[in-house]
């Protein structure tokens, strides 16, 4: 028999599920080009990973490897060419969202904590006009950020 897994709809969290695009005016500016390459490419393994039971810790371990990418790389350079620093900000926040979705499901819920952490400092802290074309994602993550936690352990006996 094989195990049945949560999709993430089916899950009490949010995961960023949304493919990130560049405009034509972006597509010149190579770092932002990059991360939004390994940012697609990490959510086709992450949602690989609920299609394909056989492949899940796998797929999920790739997912991790390329969000993490995409994190150090989100702020390697500082321009805002274009709207390329809010396009940065917005896989950014959305690889740390779901490099902490994947940590929490591994069972590791203090570095799943920490990228949470991260994840709201950068969501609370940036001007509103950063996140004009995701406000409503910015308040998921804002959102998921406070709510997850590890789950309740009881007491020893």
């Amino acid at each position: 028999t094989s195990a049945s897994f949560p999709t993430p709809k089916e899950t009490n969290h949010f995961l960023y599920t949304k493919g990130v695009y560049n405009t034509p005016e972006q597509m010149n500016n190579r770092s932002l080009l990059s991360s939004t390459i390994m940012f697609n490419m990490a959510l086709a393994h992450h949602m690989r990973s609920f299609e394909s039971p056989s492949l899940r810790t796998q797929s999920q371990e790739r997912a991790l490897k390329l969000y993490s990418l995409v994190f150090e790389a989100g702020f390697s350079e500082n321009s805002d060419k274009d709207g390329v620093f809010d396009k940065r900000v917005k896989i950014v926040l959305a690889s740390l969202n779901n490099i902490a979705q994947i940590q929490h499901e591994f069972g590791d819920y203090d570095n799943s904590r920490q990228f949470l952490d991260e994840l709201y400092r950068l969501a609370t802290c940036l001007p509103d006009s950063t996140y004009e074309d995701f406000k409503e994602d910015r308040s998921e993550f804002v959102l998921n950020a406070s709510l997850l936690t590890s789950p309740s352990r009881a007491a020893a006996a």
